[in-house]
């Protein structure tokens, strides 16, 4: 687990600051970073136990997420999540739309 902070990171204003998570089969990055000037504020990758081989283990996730000490919340002023994974992949509906 790798984590590194800015000390201009203020938690109390969040809604400033866009969160990118890059969410894998047993790991996941979050980014925080102002958009307009580009600079990553603070940045945490985490791992979380994954006992089957096949299932993405929602548990296991959802409590490293609640563990990272950078703070995951939708009062981010925006968030965008990927998914690092070979399994699947999604694609936006609107792609296909006539």
């Amino acid at each position: 687990m790798e984590i590194k902070i800015d000390k201009a990171f203020d938690i109390k204003s969040l809604n400033r600051y866009n969160l990118s998570l890059k969410i894998g089969d047993d790991f996941f990055i979050a980014d925080v970073f102002k958009s307009k000037s580009g600079v990553h504020l603070a940045v945490s990758e985490q791992s979380f136990a994954r006992e089957l081989k096949d299932e993405f283990q929602t548990e296991s996730f959802i409590n490293a997420l609640k563990s990272c000490p950078v703070k995951i919340s939708k009062k981010y002023g925006s968030v965008c999540i990927s998914f690092a994974s070979t399994a699947f992949s999604i694609t936006p509906k609107a792609l296909f739309d006539k």
